[in-house]
């Protein structure tokens, strides 16, 4: 079949091909990204991105496929519409600080387990995100601790630390310690949210 393809079947099936291609990879790097997901694959959750990029692809292989011009420009006028919509999907982005790695500490006596913890911003107010990972490679996963929003005083997170191998101590600004323990696989047994 593939030597019977003309070059503007395969220009138009080579793009639709990959945007399929993407959009199912977009697909599973979300569903990794949650609670336990492949730390692999949840690095490659970037659905603004992914978004993009597929439709670039089905505009090219649309723009190929179609001959006439009135289609023509009917999919040049569709893809401006659907981008104009993404404006306020981009401005949230672009609102949104985004995740800075700034701790990652091995637990004690345990080296395939790892304390994560993100920050960023939402407009002004600090975020803190804290996670651990379990195992190493491609399998490791990772597991959802805290989330901390200094939108109020005292939500802020000041640290996070090992309390021993099984167990994650956080502390707030305004003094509460939060021990956080956890099962063998990694996953905690409770979780901490302060803030909105």
């Amino acid at each position: 079949m593939l030597r019977n393809m003309t070059v503007r079947q395969a220009a138009v099936w080579g793009p639709a091909v990959l945007a399929g291609g993407l959009a199912l990879g977009a697909v599973a790097a979300h569903l990794a990204a949650r609670d336990g997901g492949l730390v692999v694959v949840r690095s490659l959750d970037r659905p603004f991105l992914a978004f993009v990029l597929v439709a670039a692809l089905t505009v090219a292989a649309l723009l190929t496929g179609v001959r006439s011009l009135r289609g023509r420009i009917i999919v040049g006028l569709g893809t401006f519409v659907v981008a104009l919509l993404c404006v306020p999907v981009a401005m949230i982005g672009i609102m949104d600080g985004g995740r800075t790695e700034s701790l990652r500490r091995a637990a004690p006596g345990q080296g395939d387990r790892t304390l994560v913890v993100e920050t960023g911003h939402a407009m002004i107010d600090p975020l803190w995100w804290v996670s651990v990972e379990q195992g190493s490679g491609l399998t490791a996963r990772r597991w959802h601790v805290g989330y901390f929003n200094g939108d109020a005083v005292g939500n802020e997170m000041v640290e996070a630390a090992w309390d021993g191998p099984g167990r994650i101590r956080l502390t707030t600004g305004d003094g509460a310690v939060h021990l956080v323990e956890l099962a063998t696989n990694g996953r905690p047994r409770t979780t901490v949210s302060r803030g909105y």
